[in-house]
Formats: structure tokens, sequence, C-alpha cells
């Protein structure tokens, strides 16, 4: 049974990476991990760190596990064996361990088409993954045109 680690960012994207992500797991009957990561909190020391600022992130952890248990819970219903995890840090590199983790045979991400300077200056999450992984990344593209 082939592993599929699905990244969820719930931007606009997100739809159709569950979609592809369903589409994939039922075709290969495959495993499927949900992540979606929680980026690095600005460079402060933990008792500098207001305890609203903490209340904040501890909020925005459980609605993303709610958001994420419901799209886990949809794709149990359609008999694809899915769990999820929200992990913190830096993107590429939190992708990367989780699916070193999960031992992940695929990855699956959308492509939000930033464009070349972005690319250029700050490079794409995608690209880190890869190089990261080595496992094939597979980018849902926003909607052409």
């Amino acid at each position: 049974m082939s592993k599929i680690l699905a990244c969820i960012d719930f931007s606009p994207l997100t739809e159709r990476i569950v979609e592809e992500t369903r589409r994939l797991a039922d075709a290969a009957k495959s495993e499927v991990l949900l992540v979606s990561v929680i980026g690095d909190r600005p460079n402060m020391p933990q008792s500098v760190m207001h305890d609203e600022s903490l209340e904040e992130e501890g909020t925005k952890r459980r609605k993303l596990i709610k958001q994420l248990m419901n799209i886990r819970d949809d794709m149990a219903d359609e008999g694809i064996n899915c769990s999820i995890s929200t992990p913190s840090g830096l993107v590429a590199d939190a992708i990367a361990r989780e699916a070193s983790e999960f031992g992940a045979d695929y990855i699956l991400m959308g492509s939000h088409g930033n464009g070349a300077m972005y690319h250029l200056v700050v490079g794409s999450v995608a690209e880190g993954v890869l190089k990261r992984t080595g496992k094939p990344v597979i980018l849902v593209p926003g909607k052409a045109g």
C-alpha cells in the first residue's frame, strides 16, 4: 500500500488538493496523511511572548485540527485510511520531517504561482520539499486562466 502526504494550507487550492488526494488514494488504495504546518512564531524568547498571543496560537491550532478532522472523516466515509498532523516550524522542513516519519511515497501540494521574482528571491516550498525528501512531489495548480 502506498502512502500519500497531502499538504493542506486552507488556501483557495485546498478543495482541489483534497479532491486530487481522494482520487489518487482511491485509485492506488493508498493511506493518506493530511498535514497543515503552523509556521514559526516571530523570533522572540518564550518569556517575552504574551499570554494572549500564546492563547491565539492555541485557538488557531484547535481550529486547524477541527478542519483537518472534518476532511479526514469525509475520506474515512469513502473508505480511505487517513490521519492528520499539525506540525510547527519552517514549512518545507516540517513537511519533509512528516514525510520521512510517515514513510510517504508521494507528496501532494498546491502550486500558488507566486511568480518568477518571488521564486528567485524566496524559492518555493515545493522545491524545498523536493530537495529535502527526494520523493515525488505532485503539484496541484490553481485554476487555469
